[in-house]
């Protein structure tokens, strides 16, 4: 048992699984299975009006938790922006791309939700490529022509060995050269599945930026081995740094791609996160720590199949003209954008810098070990990305303001999000836990409420039906409190074990059709009167916007969210608990502000 679990046992009070109880005593309340954390919901009222009714109206139609399609939308904006806006943080510049990556287990609907909201980029790509098609095969067809005629002149020279052969042969290499870079390609917003070379390439076709965006592990398939056992890490990690890339070509110069912006969105299964967060280069290289994860609970099971609201034409009207817009007006800049923070946004900046330092020591809750220390220590980077992305998810009109407070303390609600969140992804579970899940599970469902190992190796979950099995799996149920041995032989079941169950307060199941565990009903608020960024109708009521057994929002240090569903325990999957923010100094609801109650 770690220290951790003895602390809890202490406190919480210990049942010895071996002692007799006489008699009927009262119950304390159960411990964690296997101390996984409460995740919290997805803040989606930090979004920008337009992407934050989009999101929760999508999130309805599909079915899905408002992480998934928030967490993509939050990518989306990057996708549009990367590249071209960078922002002026106290004493450094951050860009705007982002990695973000929600992790679902198959037939979740990613490729919907992902569908969905990438389909304004192709509209942008579209709207970028019209007019060029002259240009483009003009530019490609006079490199081509005289590309064959520096190699016609470069043999003839070999052939002939003539001074001026070789003259005429130099000259036609630089015409070559200067139609090569004179070249105009393709405009490209977003690329699929794609190795990091592939991506090299397009970042230096495209001036810097390139967004891969995928409902499967896309990029991340290859850099966990898929395509090679030794992937090349280093352009994924320059391009989210903005780090110099130098391309190096066989029969040419060496390309050099300045300033790169990599923007990945890539939902990957459990399984993939699992064997990640084990392999060792990941961990070292810093590629883990990129990342912005997130965790949804698996709604497969729980889903509305009648009522279920489509998204209001004028919302998707809205997101998308907003996307294009966004993603049109970067495509046409030459240089970067710089957003500058306002006082007051760079007080809520500094001052979250400050409270995440404090958890970055050794006592802290970022600093128990290396994933969540890399991890943390990028995370105030990550929250000045987020704002830029944020600012201008209100349209392109403000880009040529300040980040406010507001904007920045949105952003740090979505960076508590994705700190919890990371937490719990880089936190193995074992398998004693799982087995603990499963039987717990099948005992509440059946309603027992007292049972004996000879019943469960009839009528247990088949795959434990053994008695060895199941007296270490009523063991340690015993040990947290979820059981307890009887006076008259057997175990009896914790009378509010469905209860913490369906609260979610405990363990990780409990879904029911009316409200997921750990996924809280949310209510967005009634959209404004044309918000700023926002340039379609409202026409859409408040119920039309409501997702299906959505998450509540978060308060940035607020630790007591509901739990992982039972749908999600094997979607997860690497899972420990997230010790408590204990160390918040006094005034810091005043520092980040309450969330807000409506989109203004």
């Amino acid at each position: 048992m770690t220290m951790t679990e003895v602390d809890l046992v202490l406190e919480r009070g210990f049942v010895d699984p071996a002692a007799e109880l006489d008699g009927p005593e009262p119950w304390d309340d159960p411990l964690p299975l296997g101390w996984r954390v409460d995740t919290p919901a997805f803040p989606a009222t930090a979004l920008p009006p337009v992407v934050g009714r989009y999101v929760a109206a999508l999130a309805e139609a599909t079915q899905t938790p408002p992480d998934l399609p928030g967490t993509v939308a939050l990518g989306v904006l990057a996708a549009c922006i990367g590249g071209r806006v960078d922002v002026q943080c106290p004493t450094w510049v951050e860009p705007t791309n982002l990695f973000t990556v929600p992790v679902l287990p198959p037939a979740s609907r990613k490729s919907a939700v992902v569908a969905a909201c990438r389909e304004p980029l192709v509209d942008a790509e579209r709207q970028l490529r019209d007019g060029l098609g002259d240009l483009v095969h003009d530019t490609q067809t006079a490199w081509e022509v005289l590309h064959r005629r520096a190699e016609a002149a470069k043999g003839n020279a070999a052939k002939t060995g003539d001074p001026g052969d070789l003259i005429d042969a130099q000259e036609a290499v630089r015409e070559a050269e200067e139609a090569r870079a004179a070249i105009v390609v393709w405009p490209r917003l977003t690329a699929g599945d794609a190795t990091p070379e592939a991506l090299v390439t397009l970042l230096a076709e495209q001036r810097g930026r390139i967004a891969a965006i995928s409902a499967e592990a896309g990029v991340f398939a290859s850099l966990t081995g898929r395509y090679s056992k030794t992937p090349n890490l280093d352009p994924v990690l320059m391009a989210h740094a903005g780090d110099t890339i130098t391309v190096d070509r066989r029969s040419r110069a060496p390309e050099q791609v300045d300033h790169p912006a990599l923007t990945i969105v890539a939902s990957i299964q459990p399984y993939a996160l699992r064997e990640m967060v084990a392999r060792p280069d990941f961990a070292g290289r810093g590629l883990l720590a990129r990342v912005l994860w997130s965790l949804p609970a698996d709604t497969t099971g729980y889903r509305k199949v009648r009522d279920v609201q489509p998204v209001p034409d004028a919302v998707t009207a809205a997101y998308r003209t907003l996307v294009v817009d966004l993603a049109t007006w970067a495509g046409g800049q030459k240089q970067p954008t710089t957003l500058k923070l306002d006082d007051q946004a760079t007080e809520v900046l500094l001052g979250y810098a400050e409270h995440v330092e404090k958890l970055l020591r050794p006592t802290g809750v970022l600093g128990e070990n290396r994933l969540t220390r890399e991890w943390g220590g990028k995370l105030v980077g990550a929250v000045a990305r987020i704002a830029g992305c944020l600012h201008a998810g209100q349209g392109v009109t403000v880009l040529d303001e300040p980040i406010s407070a507001d904007t920045m303390r949105a952003a740090v609600r979505l960076g508590e999000y994705y700190r919890t969140h990371a937490m719990v992804a880089f936190s193995p579970d074992d398998q004693r836990t799982e087995e603990a899940r499963t039987l717990l599970a099948s005992l509440t469902e059946r309603g027992k409420t007292h049972v004996t190992i000879r019943d469960l190796c009839r009528t247990g979950p088949k795959a434990m039906r053994k008695s060895e099995v199941l007296d270490r799996v009523l063991t340690y149920l015993a040990t947290l409190g979820w059981v307890r041995k009887a006076a008259g032989g057997g175990y009896e079941v914790h009378p509010d074990a469905g209860a913490w169950l369906n609260r979610g307060d405990r363990g990780d199941t409990g879904d029911t059709a009316e409200g997921t565990a750990g996924q809280g009903t949310y209510e967005p608020p009634a959209p404004p009167v044309a918000p700023r960024g926002d340039t379609g109708r409202h026409e859409a009521t408040p119920a039309d916007l409501s997702p299906p057994v959505a998450p509540p929002g978060d308060t940035p240090g607020d630790t007591s969210t509901p739990a992982v569903t039972r749908a999600n325990a094997e979607a997860v999957a690497p899972v420990a608990p997230v010790a408590p923010t204990d160390d918040l100094p006094d005034d810091w609801p005043d520092q980040i502000g309450e969330p807000p109650t409506e989109w203004e």
